[in-house]
């Protein structure tokens, strides 16, 4: 089988190309710094800016109240598990067709969960 090369010309236009478009990607910050000369041009690029805050923000009220509620633990969402595909399946076989015995135990199952947790909740 015949590896087939780009002639000369080609590989220079395309480096050119790649090395152009690296660049611009670079130079907008598309592409994170990652060696120690990289870092250093992207600090000396940085333009410090002093940003007035308006004047509703710089109540202290106005933080408290941004604050409010973060000490409470939140539920993260979770990976799909074997139950939620069973879910899926369930409202997928409630739209249209015959539920399985199986799609069938797992909505009651389900449901009842979502009933004790709702109870547990109030």
């Amino acid at each position: 089988m015949k590896k087939h090369q780009q002639p000369p010309a080609a590989q220079d236009a395309e480096a050119r190309t790649e090395q152009a478009l690296f660049e611009y990607l670079r130079r907008t910050g598309k592409i994170i710094p990652q060696t120690p000369e990289e870092i250093a041009e992207a600090q000396a690029s940085l333009r410090p800016e002093s940003v007035e805050l308006p004047e509703r923000l710089r109540a202290a009220s106005v933080v408290e109240r941004a604050c409010k509620g973060l000490g409470q633990v939140l539920k993260m969402p979770q990976a799909e598990t074997k139950g939620d595909v069973m879910e899926n399946l369930a409202r997928a076989a409630r739209e249209g067709g015959e539920l399985s015995d199986e799609v069938e135990v797992q909505m009651k199952l389900d449901r009842a969960k979502a009933e004790r947790e709702a109870d547990s909740d109030q």
